[in-house]
């Protein structure tokens, strides 16, 4: 048996173990000597001089091979932080080689070298218009002046895309003044996370971008899971593709803030946009933080989310409208898109201020006013969360045709809001929606205060119609009308009014001063074409 042997167990190990004669002797037998000894040092000692020989070769190697890395200095640039080392830097960047820049300042003249950034690495820094780029990658925030450094803001952006980034980020600070731009996209796949374009943010206007809108081309754009970390500090003019009448050129659909496809842009409130076809536009996953921005002339939509989503809290959204089409939104959700408008105003648009059509739109403590449709409106199963904390505030007045509209199962949450002074229903729901009409308040309104339409429902405690131009409550055509305290005042014919099937389950109604009956039919009695009203009170 080998040594160790007993089971895998040394002898010291089992103390009761009793070797056999054979394990004694084959012990003995593996006793050192003289000659095993020198053998197995010399053995030793060969191994010992193979291994230091091909530790020398492989120095050997290694430093031939730093002496094959061409350096900048083997141009004759000095990196003294004084001598013009422009002339040295253009001789490598001639020779085509990936040069190491070593420790030191190395002063150019010529910007088009620093577009050659992946040409060059090391521990050592260009200097250009007194400004410090680094030749390795960047760690920290590197300022990138327009125009006393790069000419342009695409010029900006192509250094962005060249360079190297280790942990750090671009800020490219575009000076006051007026600039004539075409669209400027992301060129970095992180995320939008290290790109920061920044112009007056105090004063916007002092800043502005007048950007082609031919052709369908954007403003700023992301696509790809690209994008932009912050924009901020610009008003933003689209070029070329609204005309003075307010119609719009064919091909000329871009936007002025633009994300598709995974990508996601934030951008500051200092940001105003006139005159692009869509303002901030988030389409196919893309994302678009915009919070207290301001869209003016915009086509189809001010903040659009086509399958996207938009935070565009305390934003307006003004005048948008493409009249030729039927087109002209504040704040628009589509396809599954999502936007949160909170605290915003939608004022003057073509069609509606605020719409979700297949999709969700939050519109908390939101304003629409003067559009020339709709204030509030959600197709096709779109659904808007209205609601807004203090009762007494108007939130939906002065629009042509309804104040809230849903249709064709659309839903508005429009608890505690207010309707005034729009040029038909304040409360209008048809083909199978839903409007939660809880404390809120409808007046002054040319048709109805409330009706619902088709299979449609309004629902909810608490609502006052007062001094609309037709019914304070109407429910036509197999059509639902339910709640508690409701009241009805002053309207211009009945108070709640049912026909075609409909049906009013109430409870604590009240109302005076209508110019017909408060019921019709009567509490209790069928009519108007098997129409029926129950007040439990």
């Amino acid at each position: 048996m080998s040594f160790p042997f007993g089971s895998g167990s040394f002898p010291r190990w089992n103390e009761n173990y009793i070797p056999s004669r054979a394990e004694w002797q084959s012990w003995w037998s593996r006793k050192a000597d003289a000659n095993s000894l020198d053998e197995a040092v010399s053995n030793l000692g060969q191994e010992i001089t193979a291994e230091q020989n091909r530790a020398e070769n492989a120095e050997q190697d290694l430093l031939a091979r730093i002496d094959q890395i061409p350096t900048v200095k083997d141009y004759g640039a000095k990196g003294d932080g004084t001598t013009d080392d422009t002339a040295a830097i253009q001789a490598a960047v001639a020779a085509g080689v990936v040069a190491y820049v070593p420790s030191g300042s190395y002063p150019i003249t010529d910007v088009s070298i620093l577009q050659k950034a992946p040409l060059f690495f090391g521990t050592g820094s260009f200097v250009f218009a007194g400004s410090t780029f680094p030749s390795g990658p960047v760690t920290d925030v590197l300022q990138l002046n327009v125009p006393s450094v790069f000419p342009t803001m695409q010029a900006a952006l192509d250094y962005c895309s060249v360079k190297e980034v280790a942990g750090g980020t671009f800020n490219i600070q575009v000076a006051d003044g007026t600039y004539s731009v075409s669209q400027l996209e992301s060129p970095r796949g992180d995320g939008g996370k290290t790109i920061f374009v920044r112009g007056n943010e105090t004063t916007p206007t002092n800043c502005v971008l007048n950007f082609d809108a031919t052709a369908n081309k954007n403003g700023f754009f992301a696509q790809g899971g690209n994008g932009y970390a912050w924009i901020n500090g610009f008003v933003i003019n689209g070029i070329g593709g609204r005309n003075s009448d307010g119609s719009w050129n064919a091909n000329c659909w871009g936007g002025a803030v633009r994300a598709i496809d995974g990508s996601s842009i934030v951008c500051g409130s200092a940001v105003k946009v006139n005159d692009y076809y869509y303002g901030f536009s988030a389409r196919y996953g893309g994302s678009i933080v915009c919070s207290g921005a301001t869209v003016y002339q915009a086509g189809d939509c001010g903040f659009h989310a086509f399958a996207g989503a938009i935070d565009a809290e305390g934003c307006q959204a003004v005048a948008c409208a493409d009249a030729a089409n039927g087109l002209g939104f504040g704040f628009c959700a589509e396809s599954g898109g999502f936007v949160d408008c909170s605290n915003s105003s939608a004022s003057l648009n073509n069609v509606a201020g605020i719409y979700a059509n297949g999709a969700h739109v939050w519109a908390h403590d939101c304003t629409a006013d003067h559009n020339t449709l709709y204030g509030f409106y959600a197709l096709n199963g779109g659904r808007i969360e209205a609601t807004k904390p203090e009762a007494d505030a108007a939130n939906s007045y002065n629009n042509g045709s309804h104040g809230f509209y849903a249709s064709n199962s659309g839903y508005i949450n429009a608890n505690s809001a207010t309707s005034e002074n729009n040029g038909a229903c304040g409360f209008y729901a048809e083909n199978s929606s839903t409007i939660d009409i809880t404390s809120s308040a409808s007046s002054s309104n040319t048709v109805a205060g409330y009706a619902c339409y088709q299979n449609s429902t309004l629902v909810g405690n608490g609502a006052i119609a007062a001094s609309n131009g037709n019914t304070g409550f109407s429910a036509d055509t197999l059509s639902v009308v339910r709640g508690i305290n409701h009241q009805a005042n002053n309207n211009t014919n009945a108070g709640f009014y049912a026909q075609n099937g409909s049906f009013m389950m109430l409870n604590g109604t009240s109302g005076t001063g209508n110019t017909d009956v408060l019921y019709d039919p009567a509490v209790g009695t069928s009519a108007n074409n098997g129409a029926y009203i129950l007040d439990v009170t």
